[in-house]
């Protein structure tokens, strides 16, 4: 149980949503412990040969009290297991579509003569608040989208966390086809809910542009990223060099300056505690950060798509030169593949009643 929830701590952290997360996990654990703690005490008839024996200074009565567990209330560790990971994807996925929501607010945004966003009302200009009018749009209209797709990811890392408990308390009586069958779990489970994950976000970003339901969204985003899978590729790796660069930076620039102020302070004996405290500040720092200029790269990235497929023979995409330059790059080898994929598919050919 304990790699999927760090798992999907670790997400949330990275949402954005830490104190929501900490909390509810924090409330979680204490209701875990309440329901694992649950029964009452019996009275149990103490063997006659014990009966009237004092042992360290107390004398054996005719009854001793005896714990037991609440059976039905330990039926229930598994739904109360489902429903923290239910409730923490919801909370990473209602900040992403958010987030999803004011990015393409501001993609899909007329420009004014000196290149500016134009703000104001109207459907085509952006708001003074964009961030605020997403968040109310999210919670207003696709609460339920949301609770789909978290529901989706909690049922795959449940799952993972009961085939885990399973093989723990096995222990060592496992044969080695037991322990091959259990590693084949993990792998398949593992690249189901990051298959999931990935198709769920990019399904979200398209409910935030066009206001669809999650399972028609994630059609649509899929197929738009298969006819550019080439681009996509590149993007994604541009960006997971970018991030990772950028925690980097931020985490050994921090040290360094660290580690100057600290040396030339005359009251400080031993520097090494305070600079692996600001170590682990500084890397979730850097992490939350860079975990949001990823999701805008992701929501920039299809938005793109969509304005390329929907404006650009009309000559008005929203879009401007240098991002142009950037994303079409890959064009022609994303529409080779998406060629090739098409030529291979197997034609079935109608049957004659």
């Amino acid at each position: 149980l304990s790699p999927v929830c760090l798992g999907s701590l670790r997400r949330a952290a990275r949402s954005h949503l830490t104190l929501c997360g900490v909390s509810f996990f924090i409330v979680w654990t204490l209701s875990m412990l309440y329901i694992t703690s649950v029964g009452k005490f019996i009275d149990i008839v103490t063997p006659a040969v014990l009966r009237g024996v004092t042992i360290n200074g107390d004398l054996v009565g005719d009854t001793y009290k005896y714990f037991t567990f609440d059976d039905s209330m330990n039926d229930t560790i598994w739904a109360n297991v489902f429903f923290m990971f239910w409730v923490l994807n919801f909370i990473i996925y209602f900040l992403y579509l958010t987030i999803a929501g004011a990015v393409a607010d501001w993609y899909f945004t007329k420009r004014d003569a000196d290149g500016n966003k134009i703000r104001g009302n109207e459907p085509t200009e952006l708001v003074k608040a964009p961030l605020t009018a997403a968040l109310c749009r999210t919670a207003r209209y696709h609460l339920g989208t949301i609770a789909f797709a978290s529901l989706i990811i909690a049922a795959i890392q449940t799952l993972r966390a009961f085939i885990a408990y399973m093989e723990k308390t096995m222990g060592e009586k496992k044969t080695k086809l037991q322990k091959i069958l259990f590693k084949i779990l993990h792998c398949c489970l593992w690249c189901a809910e990051k298959c999931m994950d990935k198709i769920s976000r990019n399904a979200l970003i398209f409910t935030a542009i066009y206001g669809h339901a999650l399972c028609p969204a994630a059609f649509s985003s899929f197929k738009l990223i298969w006819r550019n899978l080439a681009r996509t590729a590149a993007i994604s790796m541009v960006s997971g060099f970018i991030g990772m660069l950028g925690k980097l930076c931020i985490v050994l620039f921090t040290c360094a300056i660290c580690v100057l102020l600290l040396s030339e302070a005359t009251d400080v004996n031993f520097i090494f505690t305070p600079i692996v405290v600001i170590f682990f500040i500084s890397y979730m720092v850097a992490a939350l950060f860079m975990n949001l200029l990823g999701i805008v790269v992701d929501v920039v990235f299809l938005c793109f798509l969509v304005d390329e497929e929907a404006n650009k023979d009309k000559g008005e995409m929203y879009a401007d030169e240098g991002l142009r330059t950037i994303v079409q790059s890959n064009e022609a080898a994303s529409k080779k593949i998406a060629a090739r994929s098409k030529a291979n598919r197997t034609q079935v050919a109608p049957v004659e009643v």
